[in-house]
């Protein structure tokens, strides 16, 4: 029973360790705000940081950040 009882609670079990659409959303407007050039490249960086120190929660969400800031430059670059 016990095992069971602490498998619950292990890191990457928790329902809360998913990323939202509303995070994603809200890191890649502040990082269009701080660095309109290439917001991309900084959630790329920080992606590969979050990685390095062992932390997957933050190296999914600058992940899913790089690929949504991405896909709206490809985007933009199609409709200019």
């Amino acid at each position: 029973m016990l095992k069971t009882a602490t498998a619950m609670y292990r890191p990457g079990n928790r329902a809360g360790s998913r990323v939202s659409e509303l995070e994603v959303g809200r890191a890649a407007a502040r990082l269009r705000k701080e660095f309109p050039e290439t917001p991309w490249i900084e959630a790329a960086r920080r992606a590969d940081c979050a990685f390095a120190a062992g932390q997957m929660f933050n190296f999914r969400l600058w992940g899913r950040v790089t690929h949504a800031l991405r896909r709206h430059r490809m985007n933009g670059l199609a409709a200019a």
